[in-house]
């Protein structure tokens, strides 16, 4: 299996298989991942591999601790990251939610096509997970990937929810069971 990996935004890129029959009841229940650090819950369908770095931040003198679950061994690779940025510094006048949540959608994005070519979004829409805002959306690489991302603002503390296919997106029943487990355990 490739791998493509591209730092912007806190976002590491992993290409991904096709999805196979039997995938979708890994997503089971007694598969629930806690990360008590990272202050989630999600059922990933096996345990996840953690790993953290810390990157410069674009745009000041400062780090940004990254920690990044991934679920590379099922057709259909799943993760969930969350990134601390510094205390305050994504609520300055100039910072509204929707505009980080942007942000990072754009970050996500543009990382994605520095391997996979140009992309299209082919849905988004605002959410909220536990009163906090968010926003989840789909895009199609050239090169046929499909991405699924769900991001989720918690005070200073970015989540990054996603799943990844080569080709086609997975039946809405498997992404809805991956998506719907997430929970924020504060």
């Amino acid at each position: 299996m490739k791998k493509y990996i591209g730092i912007s935004l806190c976002i590491l890129v992993i290409t991904l298989g096709a999805c196979k029959d039997g995938f979708k009841n890994k997503f089971a229940a007694d598969n629930k991942f806690v990360s008590e650090e990272g202050k989630f819950k999600v059922s990933f369908p096996n345990t996840p591999k953690a790993s953290s770095e810390v990157i410069p931040y674009t745009t000041g003198n400062f780090t940004i601790p990254i920690h990044m679950f991934l679920d590379e061994e099922t057709p259909i690779k799943t993760a969930v990251i969350y990134a601390d940025y510094p205390k305050g510094i994504l609520k300055g006048t100039d910072n509204n939610a929707q505009k980080v949540l942007s942000g990072a959608k754009e970050g996500a994005l543009g990382s994605l096509a520095n391997n996979m070519g140009s992309y299209v979004v082919q849905s988004q829409k605002d959410i909220v997970v536990n009163e906090h805002p968010g926003i989840v959306f789909n895009a199609k690489f050239e090169n046929g990937l499909c991405v699924i991302y769900e991001l989720v603002l918690v005070n200073d503390r970015l989540y990054q929810v996603r799943m990844f296919t080569e080709k086609d997106y997975p039946k809405k029943e498997i992404s809805d069971k991956f998506f719907n487990s997430f929970e924020i355990t504060e």
